[in-house]
């Protein structure tokens, strides 16, 4: 499940690519609200994707130089609390280690890694969550989250 947004360039160059993982549970979607938060933001030559399944990061597209991927976390601070990643980083094993994803961040940015399928740069965004219901909003913690995160990513891509 996902929705891509492309800005290219008069060659169909992408530069950047933004992945937001996540699904309908809770905080889960705090990855797919920055995307939505993205998507009238981005300049000519950026990407941006939903998707429920990190093996995405295997879909990088061609002569992509920067993959960020933004995703909730559990287990690394508070609910609310934001932390950045540039892979590889063993502090991902700690804060990656659980999925409500079939396969997990750190497993499906391994593999793509192994096949030679990661632009030269990847930076994980995440937010600490709470456990929520299908269908559940965010908590208001990682709601008021979801504008920082958008910034941060823009100033990642440079704007």
């Amino acid at each position: 499940m996902g929705f891509a947004v492309l800005n290219p360039t008069a060659e169909g160059e992408c530069r950047a690519w933004v992945i937001g993982l996540g699904s309908a549970f809770g905080d889960d979607r705090a990855g797919w609200e920055v995307v939505a938060g993205l998507r009238e933001r981005l300049p000519v030559g950026v990407r941006c994707h939903r998707a429920a399944d990190p093996l995405a990061v295997l879909d990088a597209p061609a002569g992509c130089e920067l993959l960020l991927v933004i995703d909730a976390c559990q287990g690394a601070g508070p609910p609310g609390t934001l932390h950045r990643f540039e892979w590889p980083d063993a502090r991902l094993i700690t804060v990656g280690a659980t999925s409500s994803h079939g396969v997990g961040l750190v497993a499906a940015l391994d593999l793509a890694a192994t096949l030679g399928r990661l632009p030269p740069k990847v930076v994980i965004h995440s937010v600490e969550g709470s456990l929520g219901e299908s269908g559940a909003g965010l908590s208001p913690a990682v709601e008021s989250a979801i504008p920082e995160i958008v910034s941060r990513v823009l100033a990642e891509i440079g704007l």
